[in-house]
């Protein structure tokens, strides 16, 4: 008696074993792991294009003070939600990995001169940042195994898989069109149930929608606002002293108002 429950002490505490369920899992999750990265590094690419602004506006022969701070705020703003995305990749049992970060590669954000061509720039990088949200809250809902390099080297050490990663928020579907857990999936052994057909990421897509696309619309609308304003008072082709003068005493009168 005393030797059957110590066996089935033994059992209970041994670790479950993830076998050929576990490495159809990793591609998928490779991936993923990849695409919020790559978001990290768009949410970095935005920080560093309003940082640019913001001191453009600080110079001597274009000094707007006010529409530099706010331009400030929004790179601050940026690096606050690439900071939300490493975080959650921590959480997650994620791996951040830092790549080389450029400015935004935008047509209207090149060589900008003025109010106008600056919150021009701004707008259409509030736009790119939308769609690249969506684009990702879509890949977390239709998780697909995706050939390719992802690195995996994060989903286990020493031949232990990370816990955090298992769990996840995550539904699978098989390739007979069950859907379970994650955790669910990981611990069956039916042969029915070891391909994977898709995943669904939610907590993921949940928190990008919420935490996000909201704010998104928000920011796009207040700037589409400001550079209509601005647009009012542009001096066109060719431009001409007066109409110039115009421009310049709008745009001031913008700086001290925003």
């Amino acid at each position: 008696m005393r030797s059957a429950i110590i066996f089935l002490l033994l059992g209970l505490a041994a670790p479950v074993i993830y076998g050929n369920n576990w490495a159809s899992f990793k591609t998928i999750e490779a991936n993923m792991n990849q695409l919020l990265n790559n978001q990290i590094n768009v949410e970095l690419q935005g920080h560093y294009t309003y940082l640019q602004l913001s001191h453009k506006f600080y110079e001597r022969t274009s000094f707007y003070p006010k529409v530099a701070a706010y331009f400030r705020a929004k790179a601050d703003e940026e690096m606050q939600h690439a900071e939300r995305f490493i975080q959650y990749q921590n959480q997650r049992g994620g791996q951040f990995k830092a790549t080389g970060i450029t400015l935004v590669s935008l047509d209207e954000c090149n060589n900008v001169k003025n109010l106008r061509e600056a919150f021009l720039c701004a707008q259409n990088l509030e736009i790119f940042v939308t769609k690249k949200l969506t684009e990702l809250t879509k890949n977390a809902m239709e998780a697909h195994n995706v050939a390719g390099a992802a690195d995996s080297t994060y989903i286990e050490s020493n031949g232990k898989t990370n816990p955090l990663l298992r769990g996840q928020s995550v539904v699978i579907t098989t390739a007979g069109g069950e859907k379970m857990s994650l955790k669910g999936y990981l611990q069956s052994s039916t042969s029915s149930t070891s391909s994977i057909e898709g995943a669904e990421y939610i907590e993921l897509a949940e928190m990008v929608t919420h935490e996000f696309l909201g704010h998104q619309i928000e920011d796009t609308k207040e700037i589409a606002n400001y550079l209509y304003t601005l647009e009012k008072f542009h001096v066109g082709t060719p431009p001409n002293t007066e109409a110039s003068n115009v421009e310049n005493l709008a745009s001031y009168m913008f700086d001290k108002n925003i």
